[in-house]
């Protein structure tokens, strides 16, 4: 398992070349990108390999997928990414029916196809809508029934939404590509104000790591939606993660 950055939580945190700088100064190697940053395709990819971070996944939202395919493939040949991830959808075009997300998943299997035949897996990523009862189901469930769609489990969502997130991690070992750490206070007020960072809220990570053992190359990304000190937030969820991982090898070798 590798531990590296979400960069969405560093998104307000200057320009990209910051942003890199400081997980580099921290000690990551790894990183998920956000959609193209506001640069030129080219451009992202040298920043990171300028900072020595491997992009081991990238997200990219529904339009850039629908108007920028072509830019995304580019992207994935220049930069090495094997993973790309849906990472959400705006609440209006969130289907609230089994056939809206039956229409929303064909549209998914297509690209998950296109990106199978280059040796790029295609994700998708949680928070709590796609986990409200649907029909004796859940959409999650229902995306992750395609065969070429995997999994990136936000395991902070899944906790804000009351699941049981070991019970969820175990139940898809072979879909989940990598997931979002962060951590949650549940009760700390409304929104974003829940999210805390690694090892400040309730999470057991070293419990979520074991559910993760049945997975294969399940990447780590620390993230935090509204960090307010971004080094500490990077600082604290590398050496958490780091230490759950080194934690968990020891009792192997034992």
């Amino acid at each position: 398992m590798n531990v590296g950055l979400q960069l969405y939580t560093t998104r307000r945190l200057g320009g990209l070349q910051q942003q890199l700088l400081m997980a580099q100064q921290v000690g990551y190697r790894h990183v998920e990108t956000v959609g193209f940053h506001d640069m030129a395709v080219k451009d992202v990819v040298d920043s990171c390999a300028a900072f020595q971070l491997k992009v081991t996944s990238a997200h990219f939202d529904w339009p850039e997928f629908e108007t920028r395919f072509q830019d995304i493939l580019w992207f994935l040949e220049a930069s090495g990414c094997q993973v790309v991830v849906m990472p959400w959808l705006p609440q209006s075009d969130r289907p609230s029916t089994r056939a809206g997300w039956g229409q929303l998943i064909r549209t998914m299997r297509i690209w998950a196809k296109d990106l199978a035949d280059i040796g790029v897996r295609f994700a998708y990523h949680n928070h709590d809508y796609e986990l409200r009862p649907l029909d004796g189901t859940t959409a999650l469930d229902l995306i992750l029934k395609e065969p070429l769609i995997y999994w990136q489990p936000d395991v902070g969502w899944l906790a804000h939404s009351g699941e049981d997130v070991g019970f969820w991690l175990r139940r898809y070992p072979t879909k989940i590509t990598s997931i979002h750490a962060k951590d949650i206070a549940p009760g700390a007020g409304r929104g974003d104000e829940v999210w805390r960072d690694l090892g400040d809220g309730v999470l057991d990570w070293a419990d979520i790591i074991t559910s993760l053992e049945a997975c294969e190359n399940v990447d780590l990304f620390v993230e935090h939606d509204e960090s307010s000190d971004y080094h500490r937030t990077l600082t604290s969820g590398f050496t958490v993660l780091n230490r759950a991982l080194g934690a968990r090898n020891c009792a192997v070798v034992s």
